[in-house]
């Protein structure tokens, strides 16, 4: 949803087969922007940008029973920009990797992945180099070493696809720039 006002609230809901609204609610209090929702088994599980009171943004996660039921805590997973649209989410197991960008320590927006299991979040894994480019200038050749693929369709929508599960052993040990 978005008000007249451009304020953005990210929205979680199920419908019926016949299009009835089973239920509806906001992912977030406050403002939330783009959300990625996925289902894990019988939970629906969500990321988002979510901006705080002080200004800034963070990305996080949370999960919901089929019945909109939120399941434990909703958790920050790490900062965001502004300029943060780019946001991936799926499952290896019972892990959960989030696949961001963010421009909150670097010169430019830069790609990060970050696992969260049931321990929490482990800290975020900058996938490319901080050398004042956008990641989406060398995105492909930086996550071409560590198997991914990707590719941008200007919009910015497409860029940053999380790769197959057979590959997240490689970003678990893999080096960061």
């Amino acid at each position: 949803e978005q008000t007249t006002e451009g304020r953005q609230t990210a929205m979680l809901g199920a419908w019926a087969r016949d299009g009835s609204s089973k239920w509806t609610h906001a992912i977030a209090p406050g403002s939330s922007r783009n959300p990625v929702i996925r289902a894990s088994g019988h939970a629906i599980v969500a990321a988002w940008i979510q901006a705080e009171a002080d200004g800034t943004e963070n990305v996080w996660i949370g999960s919901w029973g089929e019945d909109g039921k939120e399941q434990g805590t909703r958790t920050c997973v790490a900062p965001a920009s502004t300029t943060t649209w780019n946001l991936n989410l799926a499952f290896n197991g019972s892990e959960a990797w989030v696949v961001f960008d963010a421009a909150t320590s670097t010169r430019s927006s830069e790609l990060y992945a970050a696992r969260v299991d049931a321990s929490g979040v482990r800290p975020p894994l900058r996938l490319t180099r901080d050398d004042g480019a956008t990641y989406l200038n060398g995105l492909a050749e930086a996550l071409t070493k560590l198997g991914f693929s990707c590719f941008d369709d200007r919009s910015g929508t497409e860029a940053g696809r999380l790769p197959p599960k057979t590959l997240f052993r490689k970003i678990r040990n893999c080096q960061t720039f």
